[in-house]
């Protein structure tokens, strides 16, 4: 006969949905009547912005634009200059079935070529291939067994805590201000934005996301071949609201920047600066659960089937600076003027045995020689990511990696470079636990009772006694008795005496 099985439910997050694909960038930029001639191309930095990531069916939907920036050389030695232009995109994806319910989508990418040329000293045209990284994560629910309803069966339960997505929304807000500038400026080359000290509070039905942003602004002014910087900070404070949150909740909140404006007041001589970010902020509850371990019955014979379910256990969050230095041998007589910095999605990677996280960090250096003419040196190489906590093969990686400061120097011939990157986002741990499945008695066989009978059986350190009994069909106080034991664990192989037959 089948036992009533009592069953419960716990929540995990799953990923439902992984892919890389590939997007083509075609730029014709054409220079307007005020802008400078194109001599040489310099460099091309191509970044994405997501402005809506959403589901439609069973259509994951990527939205967004390029900012193409190319940096030229005008004739005549003049000094560097630089032309930006947005390209849209939208990425429909197919997946194998709808979603409903609570999920989030997470979005990475990277240059993977770009080709520019200077058509004529007006046009530039730029065609390359950009790559995205996509997943989408959604809430699970697992059955698990909690108890049978049978007078004669033993179960080893235990409780198990797990977390489960709750809850996500995405806000955009501006900021806006005015700050000084030494000297009048005759270009903006390029702004470059981080997220810093962002603290996330979880109150009822909202989320209070506190931090700052810091923007560097490159520019140039009129005689002087110099590149310029402006550092200029972002405090913001926004509220976000997702219902059916409260304080016990985890939150965890991504920040970009969306567009970054710069104009200047030919009467107050200052500039005013524009910023607009993007919050994606996720939430997530905890949930314990009474799960059936293992069982046997006392007075019957029986079968059971067990399952393993891997569960969301933790989810940790990491927020940290770490520092590199990259080298390149690049001769004599050139002087550093304008650098990027690009970081790859970190990753893990298995080494001697060992989980490791890795990034590439990419360092672009535009260098100026003695007759000024500019150049750029590109060098790559994989670093070993520090997150300061042990990572396991089958853990969720969502997380990021963002240039905070950087600055490249000369010396002799060696172009230096000494960077600092902000690691930030979280981890989803998962754990996996064997549970019963199904069990069923047999009350037409009685387990067959020889109590005089004896044998040995050799135990190992850290086995339960309990576990034991079960695998034996006998009882736990049989044991304890019989071997003088004080403790449910043995700390210490060691010869045991146990009924040869169960009860």
């Amino acid at each position: 006969m089948s036992d009533i099985l009592i069953t419960d439910s716990i929540s995990t997050t799953e990923k439902f949905f992984n892919t890389i694909c590939e997007t083509e960038v075609e730029q014709d930029i054409l220079l307007a009547d005020y802008d400078k001639a194109v001599f040489k191309i310099v460099k091309t930095n191509i970044e994405h912005i997501i402005t809506q990531k959403y589901i439609n069916g069973n259509k994951l939907v990527i939205e967004g634009f390029f900012r193409i920036s190319v940096f030229y050389q005008p004739p005549q030695g003049a000094n560097i200059t630089v032309i930006t232009k947005k390209q849209p995109f939208q990425k429909q994806l197919d997946m194998s079935s709808a979603v409903t319910g609570h999920h989030f989508i997470s979005v990475t990418g990277r240059t993977q070529y770009v080709n520019t040329r200077a058509v004529n000293s007006s046009r530039i045209s730029v065609n390359g291939v950009y790559s995205f990284a996509i997943k989408a994560y959604t809430a699970q629910q697992l059955p698990v067994i909690t108890a049978i309803n049978s007078p004669s069966v033993c179960t080893d339960s235990r409780e198990i805590t797990g977390f489960s997505l709750c809850g996500s929304a995405i806000k955009q807000f501006s900021m806006e201000d005015e700050t000084d500038i030494p000297r009048q400026t005759e270009k903006i080359l390029g702004i470059s934005a981080h997220n810093t000290n962002m603290t996330v509070q979880v109150y009822r039905d909202r989320i209070n996301i506190k931090g700052d942003v810091t923007a560097d602004i490159a520019y140039t002014v009129p005689d002087n071949n110099d590149i310029l910087h402006l550092k200029k900070n972002f405090a913001y404070n926004q509220v976000v609201d997702i219902s059916g949150t409260d304080e016990k909740n985890a939150a965890y909140a991504e920040l970009s920047v969306i567009s970054f404006t710069v104009t200047q007041n030919e009467d107050s001589k200052k500039i005013n600066c524009i910023l607009t970010a993007q919050l994606d902020v996720k939430t997530f509850r905890r949930e314990s659960v009474f799960t059936a371990l293992d069982a046997f019955s006392k007075k019957y014979e029986y079968s059971s089937e067990k399952k393993t379910i891997a569960y969301s256990e933790n989810i940790q969050s990491l927020n940290k600076n770490l520092r590199y230095t990259i080298e390149d041998v690049i001769g004599t007589g050139y002087t550093p003027v304008h650098h990027f910095i690009n970081i790859s999605a970190p990753y893990l990677s298995a080494d001697m045995g060992r989980n490791i996280l890795k990034s590439k960090l990419t360092v672009s250096a535009i260098v100026k020689n003695s007759q000024n003419e500019y150049e750029c040196f590109t060098k790559s190489r994989d670093i070993t990511v520090d997150a300061g906590t042990e990572i396991n093969s089958d853990d969720e990686l969502l997380l990021t990696c963002q240039p905070v400061e950087a600055n490249t120097a000369i010396s002799e011939d060696i172009l230096r470079a000494n960077v600092s990157i902000g690691l930030s986002g979280y981890i989803i741990r998962k754990k996996e636990i064997s549970v019963i499945s199904l069990f069923t008695e047999d009350t037409e066989k009685p387990v067959i009772r020889q109590p005089d009978a004896l044998i040995l059986y050799y135990g190992k350190k850290g086995e339960k006694v309990f576990d034991i009994a079960m695998r034996y069909r006998t009882d736990i106080s049989v044991i304890t008795a019989e071997n003088n034991l004080e403790s449910d664990i043995l700390y210490e192989d060691r010869m045991l005496i146990k009924p040869a037959y169960g009860l």
